[in-house]
């Protein structure tokens, strides 16, 4: 139980910490926590960029149908769901929370949990690597950009404001990807390689629950809590989970509607509804903090959605795994 669900416990923990103990994640606080986040960004895509097998992406190409379909999916067709969410939590008056909704439309697909619930369930475990690698690495220029159409203060995307936030991108993100694809051919069949792959997950693990708590705790501080009663709280769980649902009866329902093979259908079902929190966080970290152009957005609400729609998401695909195996 504490290993299978161990980082889900552990998320409800970092939540409990920065509500009783938010100096800790103070930017400038003890912990340093405003220049260890983005040090952590830059790991958690140096890492990445070890472990993405960018190769794999132009023997991918043959099925331009399902890949089209999965990226419309992961971009485009959920962003319908999720707009409605944020329409909801906004005429309620909850701005920034509804600002997470708008953030998860542009956040891509998971990388680790997509690929594995395809293999689980016999899907095209090939065009779930595709699609994944194709998504986060898409993923790396639309976030930003995404995010200055929806939340910049001043209203739109602007060569002013896009390119010193990709400078920013390209400093924390892009170049510890870059790195570590340079270095993966000559590391990726050695020993130690071997040796420290299994690590890179709780590494991953280790800095997103410390990005998660850094948020939270500045989000305490700025006392941007004190509009958000339980009840809120329980409606965005409930508005995340119907939101998961649909996205998935949607990938399900139009694969079919589509004509795709079983195989493919179950492929794009895990890679279509999914959103990724190992991405997603950092990411928020890198465009928000410190951003003169998105000044405003509360970080610690804006990641509310993300927060529960990844165990969430989990959960339901959980629950159909067996049925689709079967």
């Amino acid at each position: 139980m504490l290993k299978k669900h161990g980082f889900i416990i552990a998320l409800v923990g970092v939540v409990i910490l920065a509500a009783l103990f938010p100096g800790l994640g103070a930017r400038d606080g003890v912990l340093k926590a405003g220049l260890l986040s983005k040090a952590g960004v830059m790991v958690i895509f140096f890492l990445q960029g070890l472990s993405l097998k960018t190769s794999e992406l132009a023997a991918g190409l043959k099925d331009i149908r399902l890949h089209a379909f999965i990226q419309g999916w992961i971009f485009l067709f959920s962003a319908f769901f999720l707009f409605l969410a944020a329409l909801c939590m906004r005429a309620l008056g909850h701005t920034d929370i509804a600002n997470g909704f708008l953030y998860l439309i542009l956040v891509p697909t998971t990388i680790s949990s997509a690929v594995a619930f395809s293999s689980a369930a016999g899907g095209n475990v090939p065009a779930a690597i595709f699609n994944v690698t194709l998504a986060n690495l898409f993923g790396v220029f639309w976030v930003p950009s995404g995010c200055l159409l929806f939340f910049a203060s001043s209203g739109g995307l602007s060569t002013e404001l896009l390119l010193p936030l990709l400078a920013k991108i390209a400093q924390l993100i892009l170049l510890p990807l870059l790195v570590g694809q340079v270095l993966r051919p000559l590391v990726r069949d050695s020993r130690a390689m071997a040796r420290i792959q299994p690590s890179f997950k709780i590494i991953n693990h280790s800095i997103i629950l410390f990005i998660i708590f850094a948020a939270l705790a500045q989000s305490f501080l700025a006392k941007a809590w004190n509009g958000v009663s339980p009840w809120i709280l329980a409606l965005l769980l409930l508005l995340t989970l119907l939101t998961v649902l649909l996205v998935h009866a949607g990938t399900w329902w139009s694969s079919g509607k589509l004509g795709l093979q079983h195989a493919d259908r179950v492929t794009a079902l895990f890679c279509g509804s999914q959103k990724t929190l190992a991405a997603g966080a950092p990411m928020a970290v890198a465009i928000f903090a410190g951003s003169s152009a998105l000044a405003g957005i509360n970080l610690g609400l804006l990641l509310l959605p993300l927060l529960c729609f990844h165990p969430i998401q989990l959960l339901v695909a959980a629950l159909i795994l067996p049925r689709l195996a079967n």
